[in-house]
Formats: C-alpha cells, sequence, structure tokens
C-alpha cells in the first residue's frame, strides 16, 4: 500500500509536479485555460529524466529498500514510472471523451 510519504529528498517527488503546476498557472494566467493540461504534461515528462538522475545520483549504490531518498515506497529514480502510468490515464481518459 502507497502513502504520500518521504524520506531524505524524496520530497522532490511530490514538489515537482506542483512547482509545475504552478508555473502552468503563472504563464497561462489560469488552470482552465486550453492548454494547460498539454503544458503540465510536457513540462513533467520532459522534467522526469532530471528526477530520475537526481534518484541515481544520490542514491548511488544503495541496497534495495534501503535507498536513503525515497517518495510513496519507491526509491527517488523510480518515481518517474509514477509521472508516466498518470500520463496513460490521462492519455485515455480523453480518448474515451
Amino acid at each position: 500500500m502507497f502513502s504520500l510519504s518521504w524520506r531524505g529528498y524524496g520530497l522532490a517527488g511530490i514538489l515537482l509536479p506542483v512547482a509545475y503546476l504552478a508555473l502552468v498557472v503563472m504563464l497561462l494566467g489560469e488552470i482552465d485555460h486550453p492548454a494547460s493540461a498539454k503544458l503540465f504534461w510536457g513540462l513533467l515528462l520532459a522534467g522526469s529524466p532530471l528526477l530520475w538522475w537526481l534518484g541515481n545520483r544520490l542514491n548511488g549504490e544503495a541496497e534495495p529498500g534501503e535507498e536513503p531518498h525515497r517518495f510513496m515506497g519507491l526509491s527517488l529514480q523510480k518515481v518517474p514510472l509514477i509521472y508516466l502510468g498518470l500520463f496513460g490515464l490521462y492519455l485515455l481518459g480523453k480518448a474515451m471523451q
């Protein structure tokens, strides 16, 4: 079972989407803008390799399950997989409209 918890710099796993959402609102002026979802997902998917690199760099050669930087029970470098899964659900929802 996943819980919203983090250890070390795993907080970046939740702050990255929040920061991108704030950037979208600042750039477009509102959250309901027609391009807001596209810009948000574009920023989040473009930033995912950075988060993967940061997780690999910070966790280094730690044993699985003993990584010092974790988010929702996953090591920081695996958090972009959550973003990819959510993006897949977003695309599925758009296809069903």
